[in-house]
């Protein structure tokens, strides 16, 4: 017997989510605001099929996942704490600069609360870079009174 979700074949063609944040189905951007947020709101991982799928009432369509699965979109820095994580599904979480990590291809990422990367966006890079030193080659963000070490990580993308 077999447990897996089917794979749909109502969609034909390749699904993406782009290093971007940008949703591709046959070479096409997907340009309707609310279909890329069911995508992202469906997506997960599928042990069963070893892959990214969007999974709505049992059925799935594979998706080629080109970085991380999430994306931030945009970091809110108020005055006030905490600073707050948007990202590509509209959920939100807290955000504290340890969480943040460069990639071997120089990209920005975030740790997220739940152990996932999610990629930096170019409005959540702009938002953290006036926060960004250089010292000896290493970075460091700097919220507050604390300077922190931005850690490298290895992507295999």
């Amino acid at each position: 017997m077999n447990d897996k979700p089917p794979i749909m074949m109502s969609m034909p063609g390749r699904l993406i989510f782009t290093a971007e944040g940008v949703w591709v189905h046959e070479d096409t951007p997907v340009t309707n605001r609310k279909i890329a947020l069911y995508f992202s709101r469906h997506l997960r991982f599928s042990p069963e099929h070893n892959s990214y799928v969007v999974e709505v009432d049992g059925r799935c369509v594979s998706v080629d996942i080109e970085d991380t699965p999430l994306v931030v979109r945009t970091i809110l820095l108020e005055n006030n704490l905490p600073h707050e994580l948007l990202l590509s599904d509209e959920s939100s979480e807290a955000f504290n600069q340890k969480q943040l990590k460069v990639g071997s291809n120089q990209a920005l990422y975030c740790l997220l609360s739940d152990g996932r990367l999610a990629r930096l966006m170019r409005p959540a890079v702009q938002a953290i870079m006036p926060h960004v030193e250089e010292k000896n080659g290493e970075f460091f963000v700097c919220l507050g009174p604390k300077q922190t070490l931005i850690e490298r990580i290895e992507r295999d993308v």
